[in-house]
């Protein structure tokens, strides 16, 4: 499976293995192919689905940057684990994957079997502090 359309937004997303489902998020800069070796011995236990996030490798880039908030991510992680019939689901997020995760489990507790979160960082608190990582990026 590849290029899955949710809200008008082009998602990368592959799925191999069998059994449980196991969601995999990379983190910011990543792309779903960024778990190699992980992926190869997660396949081996559980129904992997690995995604590229919005804006990372082959899934779509939106015009509005809104359209890839946290929030909005994890509604349409959502839609998909429910569409493929993926749920509940465990899920494994590191970093901006982490963040995305904890916004999932919140938003959509029934959608997840459990959490695993890796570097998570509840983002920069200040205008000032974001207005420096956008000019640092």
């Amino acid at each position: 499976m590849s290029g899955v359309v949710v809200n008008d937004l082009r998602w990368e997303v592959r799925a191999r293995g069998a059994g449980l489902p196991l969601l995999v998020l990379h983190g910011f800069m990543g792309r779903g192919s960024s778990w190699g070796g992980h992926a190869r011995a997660f396949a081996r236990h559980f129904r992997l689905v690995v995604v590229d996030l919005p804006g990372h490798g082959r899934s779509g880039s939106p015009i509005d940057p809104a359209r890839a908030s946290v929030e909005r991510t994890a509604d349409d992680l959502a839609t998909i684990l429910a569409r493929e019939g993926w749920t509940p689901a465990h899920v494994l997020g590191y970093s901006l994957g982490a963040r995305i995760a904890l916004r999932l489990a919140t938003a959509y507790p029934e959608a997840l079997r459990r959490l695993v979160i890796e570097s998570p960082s509840v983002g920069l608190a200040t205008d000032a502090e974001r207005r420096a990582r956008r000019a640092a990026d």
